[in-house]
């Protein structure tokens, strides 16, 4: 779960690391502000970015009201609920960045630090990691020496280590994934603020969390991610030419770089929570390819507790309904209970019959595309199936 700016700095603030002052505004409501000085107005949305798509800004308090109807247009224009941070201004004296998530290889929280917060700070050379050892208590000494070779300055030293010190403990209690503050920023007297705030917590531990704020599933310009949003799938169109389904995220990614090697690009990224059977997947990847900018059908699995005969019975029910929008090819890698009750050859007859290829290995998948592709430019419009 992925937690919007606001409710980022109400978890950081309960445990006692400083944000600027700040209300919510809602889309419905007008915001009461003071005639003089300056207010910054953020725009409450999960993509990066905000500050060069315009959607923070530095305004007079005075202009506040303008400026927040243009930035709720901006809002409407994306799909997103037009809700406003409006935040004091915090004179700072140095910003910095600060990070703490895991580390899938090493098996540990990983923390990240720059001398340089701001704008694009994930290309910087300059970002520092320390990995903590989970057997270790975690104190703001362990820090010290770790912020000095990063290039922090030494009046900042003290107050930045407390705060790494915090975060880890923030992470640990609130069952996180990510938590991220850029800028980090120091104040004129050395005080720290968070001036933003990326928290990203773990969905599986949402039992222990009873003030966990809802989602937020914002609605998207494209439809049929709004219907696969409504039964809780991720599906997010790509601008590729085969609309792809997997066994699993992590394969799939697997697979779109292979895709690359052959000049070929996935349509769609699809990944589904337990419980969504096969048939949905592949209405999903179906409709996709009924687009125009996609040429190919390519599902590829991986089964080992479920049978195969669940995905090819799936293709050829859909089949029977209506010839697939796109020629199609199937890879099928399975082994023990992936293999009762139809095997791989089996599987090869059935989907054969509708001109469907089925291979067993990825790179014979993915070059199974590509040749279907080469086949099928050099034939006048079909359907297929």
């Amino acid at each position: 779960m992925r937690l919007l700016e606001h409710q980022g700095k109400r978890i950081l603030s309960k445990h006692g690391i400083n944000v600027p002052h700040g209300r919510l505004v809602g889309e419905a409501e007008s915001p009461i502000l003071g005639p003089s000085g300056d207010v910054v107005l953020k725009c409450q949305v999960l993509e990066g970015g905000r500050g060069k798509a315009g959607l923070v800004r530095r305004v007079a308090a005075a202009n506040a009201s303008t400026t927040i109807e243009v930035l709720r247009s901006h809002m409407h224009e994306r799909g997103y609920p037009a809700d406003i941070l409006i935040e004091d201004v915090t004179e700072i004296s140095k910003e910095y960045y600060a990070c703490v998530r895991i580390d899938d290889v090493a098996q540990c929280l990983v923390v990240m630090f720059s001398p340089e917060g701001g704008v694009e700070v994930e290309s910087s050379t300059r970002i520092s990691r320390l990995h903590i050892d989970p057997l270790k208590p975690i104190s703001s000494h362990l820090f010290i020496p770790f912020l000095l070779h990063a290039g922090a300055e030494k009046r900042h030293v003290g107050p930045l280590a407390r705060v790494l010190s915090k975060l880890c403990m923030i992470f640990v209690i609130e069952d996180a994934i990510q938590i991220e503050i850029n800028p980090l920023a120091l104040t004129l007297g050395n005080i720290p603020v968070a001036l933003d705030a990326k928290i990203e917590l773990d969905d599986s531990a949402a039992f222990r969390h009873n003030d966990r704020p809802p989602a937020v599933r914002y609605p998207s310009v494209d439809p049929l991610e709004n219907k696969a949003s409504k039964l809780g799938i991720t599906f997010v169109k790509l601008p590729g030419n085969i609309a792809l389904l997997t066994g699993g995220a992590g394969l799939g990614m697997g697979i779109v770089d292979e895709l690359t090697t052959v000049g070929l690009s996935a349509a769609n990224f699809i990944d589904t929570p337990a419980g969504v059977n096969i048939e949905k997947k592949i209405d999903f990847i179906v409709e996709r390819a009924k687009e125009p900018d996609v040429d190919l059908i390519g599902v590829y699995v991986f089964q080992t507790a479920q049978p195969i005969s669940r995905v090819v019975g799936s293709l050829l029910s859909k089949i029977s309904e209506s010839p697939l929008p796109k020629p199609a090819v199937v890879g099928i890698a399975a082994g023990g209970a992936g293999l009762r009750g139809m095997s791989i050859e089996d599987a090869r007859q059935l989907l054969g019959k509708h001109g469907i290829p089925v291979v067993t290995e990825i790179h014979e998948f993915v070059e199974a595309l590509a040749s279907k592709l080469s086949e099928t430019r050099s034939l006048p419009s079909a359907r297929f199936g």
